[in-house]
């Protein structure tokens, strides 16, 4: 289904910067862009982040414009003859226009004053949405809030941000009023784009392994039903165990998103149990390995567990314990 894709300038920013400055876009900005508009969504940056975005340039361009600078003139102090070979660097960039360029349909929403009175009034009254500090301002991401509430419901709208103040929006009755998700990172994002990361595809086909006993206690969960993996974080335990944490968003019958907190813990790359958590409900499962995956898991965890220990003298060494 088509979406209406808005941009917050923290993301665009980790896309990379410089090159608008050679009035490039950013490639994975370029590649997902171009695959969100292959999907039929709408991509969207708001007034409020062209014109951050813009400032930020723009300082970069300074501080390059003046280390070219310096380094001109110390060569002339040493007797060079300087030709500059490219035009002078312009601190006046517009990033928009330079995607507009490749990307005529990305478009900027411009705030009515409908959407500055009702930022000003949740700033200054501190309502919801909230900010991580809730006694912080964050006026404009209020007003782009209120932006996100004021394009109306022909489209879902996807806020691509790793603010708080959108993701404690997107989980009140407001945003789920108003169609609005969140993604928070560039894998994320991929994943919506229907790019499902290596790593993310082969935590979903470890989860599916435990078909048979999520079904027997009611979970229905098929590829098809897993929208995206987010907040995934893996982390190697001591004696060669692995547990991956991550959230799995899928939608209910109704089509309304749904959490699954879960975990996975490994003996060297075999997947051993699954931990499920469902509003107050957990629910914990371990596979039946055969003998042969058995032996197979024991070999590579004492594996991972001799490259642990080997890891760890070695840095001792390298320190002079």
């Amino acid at each position: 289904m088509a979406s209406r894709l808005i941009f917050d300038t923290n993301y665009l920013r980790k896309l990379g910067t410089k090159e608008y400055l050679e009035g490039k876009i950013p490639l994975k900005l370029e590649e997902q862009i171009a695959s969100a508009i292959k999907r039929g969504d709408v991509v969207c940056v708001p007034r409020t982040v062209q014109m951050e975005l813009n400032a930020w340039i723009k300082d970069l361009a300074k501080k390059e414009l003046d280390s070219i600078n310096q380094a001109k003139e110390l060569l002339l102090e040493k007797g060079y003859t300087v030709q500059p070979n490219k035009a002078p660097i312009n601190v006046e960039i517009d990033t928009l226009e330079i995607i507009k360029r490749k990307f005529p349909d990305v478009y900027s929403p411009e705030p009515t004053i409908e959407d500055y009175t009702e930022a000003e009034r949740r700033t200054s009254f501190r309502l919801p949405p909230l900010p991580k500090n809730p006694q912080g301002e964050e006026f404009r991401d209020r007003l782009i809030w209120c932006q996100v509430l004021s394009l109306g419901k022909d489209l879902p709208s996807v806020i691509v941000s790793e603010d708080k103040i959108f993701e404690n929006g997107v989980d009140s009755q407001e945003g789920f009023d108003a169609s609005v998700s969140i993604v928070k990172t560039e894998e994320e994002l991929n994943q919506w784009l229907d790019k499902r990361p290596d790593h993310i595809q082969r935590v979903i086909d470890d989860v599916l392994l435990f078909s048979d006993d999520l079904k027997g206690n009611g979970i229905e969960i098929d590829q098809d039903k897993i929208e995206r993996i987010v907040d995934y974080r893996a982390v190697n335990e001591p004696e060669g165990r692995i547990l991956k944490k991550f959230l799995i968003l899928v939608k209910n019958e109704k089509n309304e998103p749904f959490k699954i907190y879960s975990k996975i813990f490994y003996q060297g790359e075999t997947p051993i149990s699954l931990s499920m958590q469902m509003n107050d409900h957990i629910f914990n499962f371990t596979r039946n390995l055969s003998e042969p995956e058995r032996s197979a898991a024991y070999i590579d965890q004492t594996k991972k567990t001799h490259e642990q220990h080997f890891q760890v003298e070695e840095l001792r060494r390298l320190i002079g314990e």
